[in-house]
């Protein structure tokens, strides 16, 4: 792999001290993909929430904004893409679309990955103000990545079918964003997941797989981060490296944990799966869906 070092990453999501979800999830990643990351963690906890209990604290407005203005104090502030997830802060939300703003008109060519993360299953992770803040903000990303519970909530349309969830990402597109993909969408009794990419201009493309049975926590944080690292080479390819690696991982991960499934077994493989990430695997199972 040729590395290239001007790419330069900003994330903001949040970080556990042990395991893997937000920036954790997102960093070794895009490293590997020879990228360089510098990190602002919207909140710092001892784990993920899944776990009896967590300890740890969110940071403010005003401490993002001491961070930042370090960083341009010592000229450091330039980056060719971005990636946020993980924030409570309908506050924080807006410091992004500045940091947004600022960083694009620096650079024509800067790319913005927004990972709306609201929730999934039908439960919400976030205050409820926070669908409203991110519909304000649909005009900002290049990128945005809902997962099909968070399409819903951003569109205010209902996703059961393949044809719902093109006609909720054509809603998107009209807002802003000109590539937009579904993470994870699933059809009732199907017993796969599917995701869809689509991009402004060109023809949306769709993967399945089978759905495995367990809960992964910070699995929608490695899509984004994996996604942003291929989105250079196109959309569908993009897509496939970033479904085949994450598969890859997530049966090491099923595999490691044995027949546990608390959230200390299920905590993500992802230094073992450094190959995936450099190669992603062709052996996995990965179907392209006709959606003509």
């Amino acid at each position: 792999m040729a590395y290239d070092i001007q790419r330069r990453v900003l994330s903001i999501q949040s970080h556990v001290v042990h395991g893997y979800c937000g920036n954790r999830s997102a960093t070794f990643p895009l490293q590997v993909l020879g990228y360089e990351v510098d990190c602002i963690n919207t909140v710092q906890f001892s784990n993920h929430t899944q776990y009896k209990s967590h300890s740890g604290s969110a940071i403010n407005e005003e401490e993002i904004l001491q961070l930042i203005k370090g960083l341009k104090d010592n000229q450091l502030f330039g980056y060719t893409h971005m990636l946020t997830g993980y924030t409570r802060s309908s506050s924080v939300l807006s410091i992004f679309t500045n940091v947004v703003e600022e960083l694009r008109e620096a650079n024509k060519d800067f790319v913005y990955l927004c990972d709306p993360v609201l929730g999934d299953h039908g439960l919400l992770y976030v205050p409820d103000e926070m669908i409203g803040a991110y519909k304000k903000t649909l005009h900002i990303p290049n990128i945005l990545t809902p997962n099909q519970f968070e399409l819903e909530l951003l569109t205010g349309m209902e996703v059961v079918k393949i044809t719902d969830a093109i006609a909720a990402i054509n809603s998107l597109h009209k807002l802003g964003p000109k590539t937009v993909v579904i993470t994870s969408f699933e059809l009732e009794g199907d017993g796969n997941l599917y995701c869809i990419g689509s991009q402004l201009g060109t023809d949306p493309v769709a993967f399945k797989f089978p759905k495995l049975e367990a809960n992964f926590v910070g699995s929608g944080d490695l899509f984004a981060a994996l996604f942003l690292g291929w989105f250079h080479m196109g959309l569908k390819t993009a897509l496939k490296n970033t479904l085949q690696t994450m598969q890859s991982i997530l049966h090491r991960t099923l595999k490691a944990a044995g027949k546990e499934r608390g959230p200390k077994a299920l905590e993500l493989q992802l230094v073992r799966g450094k190959q995936d990430i450099e190669t992603p695997p062709e052996t996995i199972e990965l179907s392209q869906v006709n959606l003509q």
